[in-house]
């Protein structure tokens, strides 16, 4: 499978093109208007479900039906609309989270105190909870909903595992931008230590197994390392490609990610290395390292086989979707009237 690539545009701030030899190039016209009809669809109940959480933005609503409608718009036979809001419900659970740390919205200490209780709820240790958050309600609401599905039982636990990754890695990116900020973290953590959290922090995982659950392909139990494995990779380049996106809201919010430490490197590494020339240096270097996890991924969904297929295009359509649609967009600020153009592009 063909990775994607990318150059420098000549005109303007400089940005990274995809050059799009990725898995939407074949798609069908009738494939991606399958896409865009199921993103749309889902919109009016996602907003409607949504009304009822002060905590979900409403500009997260778009970008987590197309999310969606990528996992199964095309699935057949199709799957009923119910189905898919499910998914939708997990992601938009998952933004929630990442705006109240990002927003300061929420103080470190009672953050934490929420991730053992959304950890609770996750590891099936209960079914209610003495707790009325938004984000609470939310996640409960996900479980219980997902727990009704055949594969839960078979998946349960790393769905569980999936979510804590995830929280945990929100957490400790929390504890460093405010360390950060406060001139209390002595020195930034290495490449290698910031991917071990942010491999969780990114959602990959806790959506793809949500997904994999509503799927209901039994032959996932036999497929489960391989699966893993390519979402291992999977998590590496998303994160990579989103660092790239907003590394200047980022860096307005105090926060550490690849590019920041990767500069710095190269600032101590030759002192004589001007600040445009290090920033672009750990620019180029962060992308071509998400470029080779993305490979690395491709690669590895050749490995999988499942009855349907479908987690296999799932998890392919994920990373190749997202290296495009990082290089032009993010999920701040995307409305869905730009669907149209991002499939036509």
């Amino acid at each position: 499978m063909p990775s994607s690539t990318f150059k420098p545009s000549k005109a303007g701030e400089k940005k990274y093109i995809v050059q799009r030899a990725d898995t939407f190039d074949t798609l069908s016209a009738e494939e991606k208007q399958h896409i865009i009809q199921k993103a749309g669809s889902l919109v009016e109940p996602l907003k409607k479900w949504a009304s009822g959480y002060t905590v979900i933005r409403p500009i997260r609503i778009p970008m987590s039906a197309l999310s969606t409608a990528i996992a199964f718009a095309t699935v057949i036979p199709p799957m009923p609309p119910v189905e898919c809001v499910l998914l939708s419900k997990l992601g938009l659970w998952t933004f929630g989270v990442d705006d109240v740390t990002d927003g300061r919205k929420m103080p470190l200490a009672e953050f934490e105190r929420k991730v053992e209780t959304w950890c609770s709820i996750a590891s099936l240790d209960t079914d209610t909870i003495d707790d009325n958050h938004d984000l609470t309600t939310m996640i409960l609401e996900v479980k219980n909903e997902l727990s009704k599905h055949r594969l839960f039982g078979s998946l349960c636990r790393q769905w569980s595992f999936s979510t804590r990754i995830f929280l945990e890695g929100i957490a400790q990116e929390y504890r460093h931008a405010l360390d950060h900020g406060a001139g209390r973290l002595p020195t930034l953590p290495t490449l290698e230590e910031y991917l071990r959290y942010s491999i969780g922090s990114i959602g990959v995982f806790v959506w793809s197994f949500t997904a994999f659950i509503i799927l209901d392909d039994l032959s996932i139990r036999e497929q489960l390392e391989p699966i893993s494995e390519a979402l291992r990779y999977t998590s590496l380049a998303l994160r990579l490609y989103n660092d790239l996106q907003t590394f200047d809201k980022e860096i307005e919010e105090g926060k550490i990610n690849s590019i920041v430490i990767k500069y710095h490197a190269m600032l101590n590494k030759d002192p004589n290395t001007t600040k445009g020339s290090a920033l672009a240096q750990a620019k180029q270097c962060v992308l071509q390292l998400a470029n080779s996890y993305a490979q690395k991924c491709y690669e590895l969904t050749e490995q999988i086989e499942t009855d349907t297929g479908q987690i296999e295009r799932i998890i392919y359509r994920l990373v190749a979707f997202h290296a495009y649609f990082y290089s032009q967009h993010d999920y701040h600020t995307t409305p869905l009237t730009t669907l149209q153009e991002i499939f036509d592009a």
